[in-house]
């Protein structure tokens, strides 16, 4: 549900817009909800990462300045 702040969509491109630099974010390799989450909100992915010693493996995204 929406509140008076805006979605988690309007918030995150907020954030963007605030930060005025590049944004990297991890995410764990099988989240696909927040995956799709950051394909959505023009984010692309850029690279891979681990956790846990090389055991849990992760996606980088990157939200380049516009």
């Amino acid at each position: 549900a929406k509140n008076k702040d805006g979605s988690a969509s309007e918030v995150l491109q907020r954030f963007f817009k605030w930060t005025k630099r590049r944004v990297y974010l991890s995410v764990r390799s099988d989240n696909e909800i927040a995956k799709k989450f950051y394909v959505k909100n023009n984010m692309k992915l850029v690279g891979s990462t681990t956790w846990a010693k090389g055991t849990l493996p992760g996606d980088v995204y990157l939200h380049d300045i516009i």
